[in-house]
């Protein structure tokens, strides 16, 4: 077993292979190493520290899973297309989502263009605590899945194997903690309109 001192002495390539192996005190050196660039090159698409945080936390653990896809010569290199891939994608899902809620009437707070930043990110808070309660709200079998999937990004058979029950189950347990949740944020909104 090396020491801390032994793992941040090492260079990126050592790391990789110790973390190919399971080592987790080296894949804690290589995140130490890159995470501020990671937030970095997410903010700068993103636009937003929060999604940036997330994605390169997202980012992370994409690169941890596709470790044995690393062939050199830069780790650093690597992680930076994963890290530029990911946030690219949560762009396109969070621009979907936009057109998907305008489509069929949800839009989740206010949206008004006359709202100034700190109005909006006022109301994203208080949506995104909404969002929070009722995830907080789900039954515990619900929010496993739910982290799962959404949270850790594992497809459904990864989820039934790790849980050890059928896929059908998982499809129906994430369908309904959907459904709940958004039943509490319409609960919500209709309780909050009825107040103004």
């Amino acid at each position: 077993m090396f020491k801390r001192s032994d793992y941040t002495s090492m260079d990126d390539l050592q790391l990789v292979e110790l973390a190919r192996d399971g080592d987790r005190s080296a894949a804690d050196v290589l995140t130490g190493r890159y995470y501020r660039l990671a937030i970095k090159i997410a903010w700068d698409l993103l636009d937003d520290r929060d999604l940036a945080v997330e994605a390169a936390h997202e980012a992370f653990l994409k690169a941890f899973r596709a470790l044995d896809t690393f062939n050199g010569p830069s780790f650093m290199a690597w992680f930076r297309v994963i890290v530029k891939n990911h946030s690219r994608d949560m762009l396109r899902r969070a621009k979907y989502r936009r057109s998907s809620e305008y489509d069929d009437g949800y839009v989740p707070g206010p949206h008004d263009a006359s709202e100034s930043p700190t109005e909006r990110a006022a109301a994203r808070e208080e949506y995104m605590n909404i969002v929070y309660e009722a995830y907080a709200a789900l039954s515990p079998d619900h929010k496993e899945v739910l982290r799962l999937h959404v949270f850790e990004g594992l497809p459904y058979a990864e989820i039934a194997r790790q849980l050890a029950i059928p896929v059908g189950t998982v499809m129906s347990r994430l369908y309904h903690a959907r459904k709940n949740i958004k039943q509490y944020i319409e609960k919500y909104s209709s309780s909050d309109t009825e107040m103004s």
